[in-house]
């Protein structure tokens, strides 16, 4: 039988770090999840590289900055000739393997023609995953062709119509009539169980990835009641005025919601996460019951977070918050230290060197992120620093986020003590101080006091810029 470690590595929607119970959240109930941080580590400071579904999952299955694999927004394909990942383990000797939400191509068929369409309906080799079962946030794909042939009385509510016609357009939250065992995230998690059930002795890498908890917030029973909304507290509308003038146009949006409808929001929102932990618990379970366990690496992760009423603002945008950019990454198994906490900073392109790194097998060449192999292992240091990027002006119709000015650009810099964004070409910024405000209340980006502070963190944003400029291709000669 190889000794080469299998891969199981889970990954989440729009997922809020701080909406775990590992991580501190006071009414989660995310035990199987909480399991992966006890028997293994928690990173605590790791970001993502751009808080958007394709961009961040392109980074992670890369290990490539945005910048580099060119997959800068939403709707944007990642290169077919970018290396990646499940590629390398399978040139490697790797069974190969993605279930639910991949996001590596548009999900509509243009930018005039809104129709949505899944990226790929073929069952693979798709970016060099050697087997696929895909379905996205409009659960096209192989979960809806599964609902209409195995259980076509559920079609209508499996798509999210009610008297003909859709609620994706309402206030993104209800509770959904499907039974819980027919939901996407059960379908994601029943097509990793099998294929684990069905391994052999190759190794394989897992890439079991929920759609969920994914606007509209829309759990089924007894998800959908499993928070009391008594419990929940209520978001609070924040000054925004020393913030850029896209963030009160955003808040204004949110300003109509009564107290009710953000209890509503969350409690829905938190029993999405509960389901997840339960399909997270079932996958575990069959490692355990295939023999399969000790000689798996596990990961939990997420590519973005969820604003869930910071600074009263709901969903995402370019609105660079702890609650948006902050990346859960939980790691257990050969070769993971049991039950620690490494508060040092790390990125979401670290992800992929990573696991070729525990696999025993050589990065390509042009993968920028960093082995976190000997800090999983208690023997290295953090990062200086993480770099968020994000262009709104690419993401929206007509290249204006709402209330911005045209053509934003931010680019983040996140170090032990501070955050700076700064907006390309533009008058403000933010800068905050995570110890002495954790919650980035206070903008200190035109605090006078600030002003040295600002200029030292934009100097080192310039270098993290130049230090991350792709390397390919590379050079094969002196002239």
């Amino acid at each position: 039988m190889s000794t080469a470690p299998n891969f199981l590595i889970f990954c989440c929607d729009q997922l809020r770090a701080d909406c775990l119970g590992c991580e501190g959240h006071e009414l989660a109930v995310t035990p199987n999840i909480n399991s992966i941080a006890e028997g293994g580590v928690r990173f605590s400071r790791a970001y993502v590289q751009n808080p958007l579904c394709s961009p961040s999952r392109a980074t992670m299955i890369t290990g490539r900055y945005p910048r580099s694999h060119g997959c800068l927004c939403n709707g944007t394909p990642l290169p077919e000739d970018e290396i990646t990942l499940p590629a390398v383990l399978g040139e490697a000797g790797y069974a190969t393997c993605a279930t639910g939400k991949v996001h590596l191509r548009p999900h509509e068929v243009s930018l005039e023609d809104h129709t949505w369409i899944q990226e790929y309906e073929g069952d693979g080799p798709y970016y060099g995953f050697q087997q696929v079962h895909l379905s996205d946030d409009y659960k096209l794909g192989g979960y809806l062709r599964w609902i209409d042939e195995q259980h076509p009385e559920w079609s209508d509510e499996a798509r999210d119509i009610e008297h003909g016609r859709s609620r994706s357009g309402s206030t993104e939250a209800w509770h959904s009539r499907l039974p819980a065992e027919l939901h996407q995230s059960s379908w994601t998690a029943d097509r990793a169980i099998e294929f684990i059930g069905e391994a052999d002795e190759q190794p394989f890498f897992l890439w079991c990835s929920f759609v969920d908890p994914h606007h509209p917030f829309s759990p089924p029973a007894p998800y959908s009641e499993m928070y009391e909304r008594a419990a929940i507290p209520v978001p609070e509308m924040v000054d925004l005025s020393a913030f850029g003038p896209h963030w009160a146009a955003r808040q204004q949006a949110s300003a109509g919601r009564s107290s009710e409808e953000w209890r509503e929001i969350i409690a829905l929102y938190l029993g999405m996460i509960s389901l997840i932990d339960d399909c997270v618990g079932r996958v575990l379970a069959t490692l355990e019951e295939q023999g399969l366990a000790e000689n798996t690496v596990v990961g939990f992760v997420n590519d973005h977070g969820e604003l869930l009423g910071d600074h009263g603002l709901l969903l995402k945008g370019p609105f660079l918050l702890e609650s948006m950019i902050r990346q859960v990454q939980l790691w257990r198994g050969p070769g993971v230290r049991v039950g620690a906490t490494d508060d040092g900073l790390a990125e979401s392109v670290d992800i992929a060197p990573t696991v070729l790194d525990l696999a025993g097998v050589a990065a390509p060449e042009g993968m920028q992120g960093e082995s976190l192999a000997r800090r999983l292992a208690g023997e290295a240091p953090g990062k200086e620093a993480a770099l968020v990027q994000f262009s709104p002006w690419t993401a929206y119709d007509g290249g204006r986020f709402p209330g911005g000015p045209e053509r934003m650009h931010l680019n983040a810099l996140v170090t032990d003590e501070h955050k700076l964004v700064h907006y390309a070409a533009q008058p403000f910024g933010e800068l905050f101080d995570l110890r002495e405000d954790p919650g980035e209340l206070r903008n200190l980006y035109d605090d006078p006091g600030r002003r040295a502070l600002r200029g030292e963190l934009t100097e080192q944003l310039l270098d993290r810029l130049g230090e991350t400029v792709d390397p390919l291709p590379p050079r094969t000669a002196r002239y």
